[in-house]
């Protein structure tokens, strides 16, 4: 959507500068974003000349869920790249920006790497650093916190592979890497790696995926606690869905259907949602074990809209929707067997592209990204107000 998010992310991902602040997504602020224009997840963009860009007016640029508190990604004033944390009143504390973290998507190039996810309002982790392509090799580092971005804190992997997922939930932190060159360069090498954000032990390793995953497009991760879920060889009705139950020990596979799975958010150690991409267009569902994906909320959220799903528990998730009647918030307190329309998104914000993250049923957040502005939620979507920017 203009909407992991930042989700996992995001997600997370500054969408503005062509980056993910995902939490497990290939876009994304948190648990569920993406741009408007993205209608094609497997197209990488094209890096843009830095004297062409325009820069985004506003201060804002996404948004990632922290426990009961969230992580606004944005930039100061002078462009560079900045992050604060916010609570449910709208109190602004700023934070350390990741080293090498994008600035003003009109100052930074679009082959710029960001995805960002935070376990607790301390804990989290981030990929920052410079996409590939099919003939140069990007460079991409991962980075934790343990003291709520306080201070940063490089972890060194013992690979030659490049970070390109991280997921959080369930208190275990998880980073995906591969010897891909690009989103769209063949690879055919992973590996998940345990992280500890505190540096307490040394990440650790159990076993390759079993797979070749020669990508078409995105790879996708999810996790909670010991239950991982990734998804390989993307699109074109040949992705390879595999889940581990004890850490990534031992992989099953399972049928993943001919979906571009974006965004997965696991709930619970049983329970996956996800937004199933099918060319132009995209649905939400929701997984229970190893039973086949149930279509939640309405069944076509056409790729260029701004749609997207915010899962809570493994029964309460909400929905921002847009088709020809507008915007508008719906949700779910039963796993998506019935739905109820909360309230339009204000026409003020809901007509242009945004990111948004619920961290409870009642209070969540939303970043105009064509505009930089924060807008809260302490009722459940009822009524967003603005949030003034920070002081210089």
């Amino acid at each position: 959507m203009g909407m992991r998010g930042v989700a996992p992310l995001l997600a997370a991902l500054l969408v503005l500068t062509g980056c993910g602040v995902a939490s497990n997504s290939t876009a994304p602020v948190g648990s569920g974003t993406r741009t408007a224009s993205e209608t094609d997840p497997t197209k990488p963009s094209k890096p843009q000349a830095r004297e062409s860009a325009v820069p985004v007016p506003g201060w804002a640029g996404g948004v990632v869920a922290a426990g009961d508190a969230a992580y606004v990604v944005g930039w100061h004033p002078d462009g560079s790249g900045a992050l604060w944390q916010v609570d449910a009143a709208g109190r602004l504390s700023a934070r350390t920006a990741p080293p090498r973290m994008p600035g003003n998507p009109g100052l930074a190039g679009r082959d710029r790497v960001f995805h960002l996810e935070f376990a607790s309002a301390d804990l989290g982790l981030a990929i920052t650093g410079t996409e590939g392509d099919l003939h140069h090799r990007g460079h991409k580092s991962l980075y934790a916190t343990a003291d709520g971005a306080s201070t940063w804190t490089r972890v060194d992997l013992p690979t030659r592979e490049q970070p390109t997922q991280i997921a959080t939930r369930g208190g275990v932190a998880y980073a995906l890497t591969s010897n891909c060159l690009g989103p769209r360069a063949a690879c055919d090498h992973a590996t998940l790696w345990r992280v500890d954000p505190t540096g307490g032990t040394a990440s650790k390793t159990f076993d390759s995926l079993p797979s070749k995953t020669d990508t078409s497009g995105p790879i996708t991760l999810a996790a909670y606690g010991e239950d991982v879920w990734v998804f390989l060889d993307m699109g074109a009705g040949r992705a390879t869905a595999l889940r581990s139950e004890d850490g990534g020990r031992s992989w099953r596979r399972f049928d993943a259907g001919v979906c571009l799975w974006a965004r997965p958010v696991a709930t619970s150690s049983l329970v996956l949602w996800t937004t199933c991409g099918t060319g132009m267009l995209e649905h939400f569902t929701r997984q229970v074990d190893t039973a086949p994906p149930v279509t939640v909320f309405p069944a076509d959220v056409g790729g260029t809209s701004n749609s997207g799903l915010f899962p809570l528990t493994d029964t309460l998730a909400y929905a921002i929707v847009e088709d020809r009647h507008g915007v508008r918030a719906e949700v779910t307190h039963d796993g998506g067997y019935t739905t109820s329309v909360v309230a339009p998104v204000p026409r003020s914000i809901g007509r242009r592209d945004f990111t948004v993250e619920f961290v409870s049923a009642q209070v969540g957040y939303l970043v105009t990204l064509n505009g930089g502005d924060l807008y809260s939620t302490d009722n459940g979507a009822h009524i967003w107000h603005r949030v003034s920017p920070p002081s210089a």
